[in-house]
């Protein structure tokens, strides 16, 4: 009896999840962007100098590879070394946000060391309302 009761249950609570799927992944999704979006990578690194490669292409066009993209956090500060393309979004997938950038540094002005700055200055102003201009040093 009480094996047909738990079986039931289970058979309802099945179609009702069935009929809710969309609304239940919703509320995942948003569980899930909200903890991400509040989270800063640099606050849980040790102490010191931390580098990290968000990308390491070449000029031709490689779908399965970025840009050359070098992301520095000493302590609190974040430097990026070249901004080629999919960098940012690395740097985004590594859990660090745009907005954190203090400055960009250029090795020099091939256009794939250079062809992600757009959309870091765009993400950086849109993701957190960083007024600021973006400091882009070079030689």
């Amino acid at each position: 009896m009480k094996k047909g009761i738990i079986f039931a249950l289970l058979v309802v609570t099945g179609f009702i999840a069935a009929l809710q799927k969309e609304t239940i992944a919703q509320r995942i999704l948003e569980a899930g962007m909200n903890k991400q979006m509040g989270r800063n990578v640099l606050d849980e690194l040790p102490d010191g100098l931390q580098v990290g490669l968000c990308g390491a292409g070449g000029p031709l066009p490689a779908p399965k590879a970025s840009g050359p993209c070098v992301v520095v956090a000493a302590g609190s500060q974040l430097f990026m070394v070249d901004a080629g393309t999919d960098g940012i979004r690395n740097l985004i997938r590594m859990g660090m946000q745009p907005g954190s950038i203090d400055a960009v540094f250029l090795t020099h002005f091939h256009s794939d060391h250079i062809d992600g700055l757009g959309e870091l200055a765009t993400l950086r102003w849109v993701n957190d309302a960083n007024t600021t201009p973006l400091p882009v040093y070079g030689a």
